[in-house]
């Protein structure tokens, strides 16, 4: 399988995760020339910037810092400014970015990551 599909799944499944717990999808795969975010959510007064990652197994999710480094988050936040300027009608008095790791048999979702 590759890279391209399995991230689309692994997107899919955290998309349905957030929408199972009260989210409404904003947008997915917003690209900027500073970078892309993977999924754009709201909920209530929060919007939330996900990226989410496909991970073996036996990986421990906590240690994200393997699979988002400090470039990454930069690229995201920088990402998430030029959307926030660009694209969004409604206030939200919150901004969480959130780390999502997809494996074959569970999903982690760490909530306010970076």
């Amino acid at each position: 399988m590759d890279s391209i599909f399995k991230g689309r799944i692994c997107e899919d499944i955290a998309a349905k995760f957030y929408i199972k717990n009260g989210y409404s999808v904003l947008k997915r795969n917003f690209r900027t020339r500073e970078g892309e975010i993977d999924i754009i959510l709201h909920k209530d007064d929060t919007i939330v910037f996900a990226e989410v990652k496909s991970i073996p197994s036996y990986w421990n999710p906590n240690d994200f810092s393997r699979k988002i480094n400090q470039a990454k988050v930069f690229r995201i936040k920088k990402t998430a400014s030029v959307y926030l300027a660009s694209e969004v009608n409604d206030v939200y008095h919150f901004v969480r970015f959130d780390a999502v790791f997809v494996s074959k048999d569970k999903l982690t979702c760490i909530v306010g990551a970076f």
